[in-house]
């Protein structure tokens, strides 16, 4: 099921996005794309909270939202890559047919992901601006496999810099494409300090789900 709707009102380049939002066993879920791929993404049917994620540099400054129906799929639209590195906005696509072809492919990625098929959701282009560290964290956390978790240690590592953990627990709280680039899967060593934008409750229920369908019991606490 999806909602219509338009948010705007930004002072970002000017360029219109197009999104979709599914139901979802946690709730509403809402994908925007533009400039071919996913600009962000979240459990919410809020646009507008969607939209101000989105870096100034790639943000949209309307978003509108399409039936479900009208976001048409294509296997070919994008490589199973994991992960769309940033391009200056001039080089991007940025039409609507596009933007549908790749809510078409995040929306079944998402729906497969909650039937039991969550690498579907690596499969889907996203673009997100950000600095070196930044960028190398976004791309670290797609490469962790459902079931398991990194400590923002580990992440930081991953990343190329072991010393530089909190900066890799800020990449996390800045990423835009929720589930798609999925910062769930980053932990705290303290459960005191446990963090996620939409919520801890949502951030161990989609712990425990994950670990479930990779038979992997219970997550440890972060």
């Amino acid at each position: 099921m999806s909602r219509m709707g338009k948010s705007g009102g930004g002072s970002g380049p000017e360029n219109g996005a197009t999104a979709v939002t599914l139901d979802t066993p946690d709730g509403p879920f809402s994908l925007v794309a533009s400039l071919g791929a996913i600009l962000a993404s979240g459990w919410t049917d809020d646009l507008e909270r969607l939209r101000v994620d989105i870096h100034p540099s790639l943000r949209p400054s309307t978003v509108a939202l399409v039936p479900v129906a009208a976001a048409r799929a294509d296997p070919a639209a994008a490589s199973p890559t994991a992960f769309t590195p940033v391009t200056p906005v001039t080089e991007a696509v940025n039409d609507t047919a596009a933007a549908e072809v790749v809510l078409g492919r995040a929306a079944s990625a998402v729906t497969a992901y909650y039937a039991g098929q969550p690498e579907a959701i690596m499969d889907v282009p996203v673009r997100q601006a950000g600095g070196a560290f930044w960028t190398a964290v976004w791309r670290s956390l797609r490469l962790i496999p459902y079931g398991q978790h990194l400590t923002y240690s580990e992440l930081a590592a991953a990343a190329g810099r072991p010393r530089a953990v909190r900066a890799a627990g800020s990449a996390c709280a800045g990423n835009a494409c929720a589930l798609l680039v999925p910062c769930h899967r980053a932990v705290h060593t303290d459960p005191g300090r446990m963090a996620f934008g939409y919520g801890v409750p949502l951030k161990q229920q989609l712990l425990a789900r994950e670990a479930a369908w990779a038979g992997a019991g219970e997550p440890e606490g972060e």
